[in-house]
């Protein structure tokens, strides 16, 4: 919780004497706050409620809340629960995720947390998995639960298997993913969610001197064909397991188990599902943003894209995923910018500017001054100046050689009388144009 909005005080009727409290602390955010318009008697007051926003690092959940005044102490804060009718419950503590393991992904509601030191609501469900799956094995559990304050779970990390491990005999198994017709996706909690009709290969990665390793499977209505490649350049190191047209009775957990004595394990969890998401969920009010989709079953993708100039802020690609929402919101068309130039040389003075992709900043320097390097500034794609900020540099050799220039002066010294030429003007010494 952390704000203090607005308050409404509910007094109780006067039948029997009551035990008042003493006036509430208030808070802002964590610290403490003054209020001149909040009352300082509060004997007689028998509840405040106030609208809060509760902790959680995707939204700002308003809520109203109140504290009652029971026996001459604050009880609360008490928060309306829409889905309970609008009851009030307790609130209790924000859990805070830590320093995340590598090769960990967490999913929060369907969006990836990016960042550690998060507070995550009571009640809230991360979905953990590995970054590449197959490649790594999750040690742990697969979703932890805000409970109060403490997590329900340690946060897993990834162990590397064979192929990471050059083929280490304890390492697990890799397992590699091949779909050659038909679509998938992997889901937050680490599944494969498969469109019904697809083709699956599962590949595990052993040394085929070692010995022949072992798949098995939980789901019940048929067997499935195991064996080694048959490419020669695959033969001694795939063991595969083919999924063939895959229906819903094929979903299950499918493991691989390299031989004694080591025997160990990987598995990969498969769900069937005719899955599709809206795709008018795939539109945006950004003229500017273009979008290509293969279509809406699951695991099909769109990609998105921005005129030259723009730059996209969000996800460039999504994908249909097994909850038949799309992994991604639509993205945005930023205007690329390049930042703003710092002049800390009083000699120089910027001419022109345009800071925006393609533009240029012009620079001239004060009389008796040249620019090094010569040329201007150009703003590039990746939202930078192409080069560092020139500098005036005295022209020494001036009264040796006659001549001088810079971009917007040519001017003559000793030899020619000191006559300047300025955009096509003439002026001698003393003149003014």
């Amino acid at each position: 919780m952390s704000t203090l909005d607005t308050f409404n005080i509910r007094r109780p009727p006067p039948i029997l004497p009551a035990v008042g409290c003493s006036a509430p602390l208030l808070g802002l955010n964590g610290l403490p706050a003054h209020a001149a318009r909040h009352p300082k008697d509060y004997s007689s007051v028998a509840e405040v409620k106030f609208v809060a926003e509760i902790t959680d690092p995707l939204t700002r959940d308003r809520k109203l809340c109140k504290i009652k005044c029971v026996e001459g102490q604050w009880i609360g804060p008490l928060c309306e629960q829409k889905d309970d009718g609008g009851r009030f419950h307790p609130i209790l503590r924000s859990c805070l995720l830590e320093n995340v393991p590598s090769h960990v992904v967490l999913t929060y509601r369907n969006v990836t947390i990016q960042a550690s030191q998060l507070l995550f609501p009571h009640d809230a469900v991360l979905q953990a998995r590995c970054r590449e799956l197959g490649m790594y094995k999750l040690r742990g559990a697969a979703s932890l639960q805000c409970q109060n304050g403490k997590w329900s779970e340690r946060v897993p990390h990834c162990v590397p298997t064979t192929v990471l491990t050059n083929f280490a005999p304890d390492s697990p198994p890799t397992i590699l993913l091949r779909i050659p017709t038909g679509s998938a996706s992997v889901e937050p909690g680490g599944e494969l969610a498969v469109f019904p009709g697809s083709i699956v290969h599962l590949e595990c990665l052993y040394s085929r001197k070692v010995g022949t390793p072992e798949w098995s499977w939980t789901a019940t209505h048929r067997q499935y064909l195991t064996g080694w490649a048959i490419a020669s350049d695959e033969r001694d190191w795939k063991y595969r397991l083919s999924i063939y047209y895959s229906k819903p009775t094929d979903s299950g957990t499918y493991t691989c188990r390299t031989p004694a004595p080591e025997q160990a394990t990987n598995s990969v969890t498969v769900r069937v599902a005719p899955v599709h998401c809206d795709p008018d969920r795939l539109a945006s009010r950004d003229p500017a943003l273009s979008v290509r989709s293969e279509g809406s079953r699951l695991g099909q993708t769109a990609s998105f894209s921005c005129p030259t100039g723009y730059t996209i802020k969000g996800a460039a690609t999504v994908t249909c995923t097994g909850s038949a929402h799309w992994s991604h919101p639509p993205p945005a068309c930023v205007p690329i910018r390049c930042p703003a130039l710092v002049l800390s040389d009083p000699r120089m003075r910027l001419v022109e500017l345009n800071n925006s992709y393609g533009g240029h900043a012009i620079f001239a320097c004060t009389f008796g001054y040249t620019l090094d390097p010569r040329p201007g500034l150009m703003c590039e794609s990746t939202g930078q100046w192409d080069r560092p900020l020139p500098r005036c540099k005295r022209e020494y050799n001036a009264r040796r050689t006659g001549w001088s220039t810079d971009p917007y002066t040519l001017y003559c010294m000793s030899a020619c009388g000191r006559v300047a030429y300025s955009h096509g003007a003439i002026r001698r010494r003393g003149e003014r144009l």
